[in-house]
């Protein structure tokens, strides 16, 4: 399965979002969030940018969703119901938006430039969301960013991010700098799929970025470092460590090795994947936000969200098996088992109407649920 740096999920580590630097007070929303770069113009959607929307969320499924245009869809992912609510803040500026509600959604499209021959189109989606509060007050601002099939792999997702930082840096969002004490935010964090060696690269040897962990599909990458002490406060970041990079950033360079052919590099790619897969999958298998106090398993949802990697790890990996906790365990075998009987189901319904490619990734995909399925339910005597 190849991935594309448009598939990327970007954090900006923020002091808050309260815009308080005077010059941004009166800038409204609608001309702060909007940028070109050589080849885009970046602004908020409008409701009339449905259907190419539409478009470019139906392009491509894989990783990241952006809206959901059917009536009954999750609100939270609905387009008929969150671009009407932006719309309506347009013209307010950040210190209203601010004083009125910190915590809210922002919905951005990249639009190809207008040529002779072509209108402006719609080629790329952006979100920034969930904002969090550290102990210290810093905040997270998460970017999804997702891009039309046709536009993926020439480079759209780097251009627009790198003019993003830029923007914000030229705002005084971003730190221009570590000694920069005047910007409303502290640096970046970044978590990309671990399929996702376009951006891993560009992260890693371009962008100056620090690995802090691993954990399950996601590799999270930090720029400047951040106080790791305001981490450990929490619980869900308690596996953050800036130490961690040392020893992590060798087995990712041989990793990214490009087309390991040789006898060599293809034993240092095969050794760095698999210390890679099982620090992900430790990190995964002993975060303690999935259990309450009583023991009592809070959600399925929470490994779900993981369910691609644990398959795959496990059917790569069988002696991830003994690391599961107990608890976990039927937990796993429910979600798995779950996941390829929903695959079963849509070989029956649809494997007639998918092309080669289409086919290709279907049948990798579930001969590897099938193996993650039977490695579950076998049981040594000893467990």
């Amino acid at each position: 399965m190849s991935w594309n740096l448009s598939y990327i999920f970007f954090f900006l580590l923020c002091s808050c979002f309260s815009f308080n630097i005077n010059h941004l007070n009166a800038t409204t929303l609608e001309h702060l969030f909007q940028f070109e770069t050589p080849r885009t113009n970046v602004r908020l959607l409008k409701t009339t940018d449905r259907q190419e929307a539409h478009a470019v969320e139906k392009s491509t499924t894989r990783f990241v969703k952006i809206f959901d245009f059917e009536k009954d869809s999750d609100p939270a992912y609905n387009f008929n119901l969150v671009i009407p609510k932006q719309e309506k803040i347009f013209g307010l500026t950040c210190e209203q938006i601010d004083s009125a509600e910190n915590n809210f959604f922002l919905y951005l499209g990249a639009f190809l430039k207008r040529t002779d021959e072509t209108p402006e189109t719609l080629i790329g989606l952006l979100t920034i969301s969930n904002i969090f509060a550290f102990p210290t007050h810093d905040r997270y601002l998460s970017l999804d960013l997702k891009f039309h099939s046709k536009f993926q792999g020439q480079g759209y997702g780097k251009e627009v991010l790198s003019a993003l930082i830029k923007h914000l840096k030229t705002h005084k969002i971003l730190p221009t700098d570590q000694q920069d004490l005047t910007a409303q935010c502290r640096g970046v964090l970044v978590l990309v799929n671990f399929q996702n060696k376009i951006c891993l690269n560009f992260s890693l040897l371009k962008g100056d970025f620090k690995i802090v962990r691993l954990y399950g599909a996601r590799i999270e990458m930090v720029s400047p470092i951040v106080q790791i002490e305001s981490l450990e406060k929490l619980e869900s970041f308690n596996t953050y460590d800036e130490r961690f990079h040392e020893v992590a950033y060798p087995l990712m360079i041989d990793y990214l090795q490009k087309k390991p052919h040789d006898k060599k590099t293809r034993s240092s790619y095969v050794k760095a994947k698999k210390s890679l897969i099982r620090l992900s999958w430790d990190n995964l298998m002993r975060t303690p936000i999935v259990i309450a106090e009583d023991g009592e398993i809070l959600s399925e949802n929470y490994f779900r969200n993981e369910s691609v990697f644990i398959s795959n790890a496990l059917s790569l990996y069988p002696e991830l098996k003994k690391s599961i906790p107990e608890k976990i365990y039927p937990i796993l075998q429910k979600i798995i088992e779950t996941d390829r009987l929903e695959l079963e189901k849509i070989r029956k319904d649809l494997f007639r109407d998918m092309n080669v490619d289409q086919k290709k990734r279907y049948t990798k995909f579930m001969k590897r649920l099938q193996r993650a399925s039977f490695i579950l339910k076998l049981r040594t005597k000893k467990e």
